[in-house]
Parts: structure tokens; C-alpha cells; sequence
């Protein structure tokens, strides 16, 4: 698989796409397992994102279009955490 790009890169997409929409899947029992679910896929993405840059050199960066879909909730909790930490009225 590492010696074809485009299966890498769908994969990469594929992956980003399920980390994004994993906290909104009915079949996800509950809102913690969902971000666990997000934040393990994107942890998966990233090491494919590694991986890819580290065998496909230059060519492996288009598995970084992915990010946007991949890196959303992280950003966003994160940012979250800090708003709660220093306004604890942000927080509901």
C-alpha cells in the first residue's frame, strides 16, 4: 500500500472524514465515546500523515488536505478548555 500513492491518500481522507463525523453518528452510544472515537482517529490520521510524508517525501504533503476534517474537534475543544479555564461563565 506504501508504494502507491492513491490509496494513501483516500485512506487519509477517508480517516479524516470519520474523525469528523464520529460525534455526530447516531450509532455512537454516547458523547465521550464519540470524542474518544475523534480524538483516536485523528491520532490515526496523524500517524498516517508521518508515514506518508516520510515515504513520499514532497508528494506525501497532499495527504494534509485532510486536516481541516481530521484536526476540527481538537481545535475546538481545546480552545473550549482554555475559554473555560480563564471564564468559567463560557463554560456550561
Amino acid at each position: 500500500m506504501l508504494h502507491r500513492f492513491g490509496p494513501l491518500l483516500v485512506t487519509s481522507l477517508a480517516i479524516a472524514g470519520l474523525s469528523f463525523v464520529s460525534l455526530r453518528m447516531r450509532i455512537v452510544p454516547s458523547g465521550d465515546f464519540g470524542l474518544l472515537l475523534s480524538f483516536s482517529l485523528t491520532a490515526l490520521w496523524l500517524v498516517l500523515v508521518r508515514v506518508a510524508i516520510a515515504h513520499h517525501r514532497m508528494r506525501g504533503l497532499w495527504v494534509l488536505i485532510g486536516a481541516p476534517l481530521a484536526l476540527f474537534y481538537p481545535i475546538v475543544f481545546i480552545l473550549w478548555m482554555r475559554a473555560c479555564a480563564h471564564n468559567l461563565a463560557a463554560c456550561p
